[in-house]
């Protein structure tokens, strides 16, 4: 279907984020009916922090990440 969207709501005060592609596997239990998609390599979308040169402590941020399928939902990463 396609890899998420990622979008700032809240920037981190104390850095920087990116987004990115990774790739996997699914890991679906065997009676599920995605099981088969079990041995198929899927990529998606990574998000990486980095705290500013010489900061040491607590950040946070928030972003809209928006699915193939266009369901979306707000999340605060910490």
């Amino acid at each position: 279907m396609g890899n998420a969207i990622v979008r700032t709501v809240e920037a981190p005060e104390h850095g920087a984020f990116e987004t990115g592609t990774c790739g996997g596997f699914p890991t679906y239990k065997p009676d599920s009916k995605f099981a088969k998609c079990n041995d198929k390599q899927m990529s998606g979308t990574s998000l990486f922090y980095k705290s500013s040169d010489g900061y040491v402590g607590p950040d946070s941020f928030k972003v809209l990440i928006i699915y193939p399928n266009l369901l979306a939902y707000k999340m605060i990463v910490r």
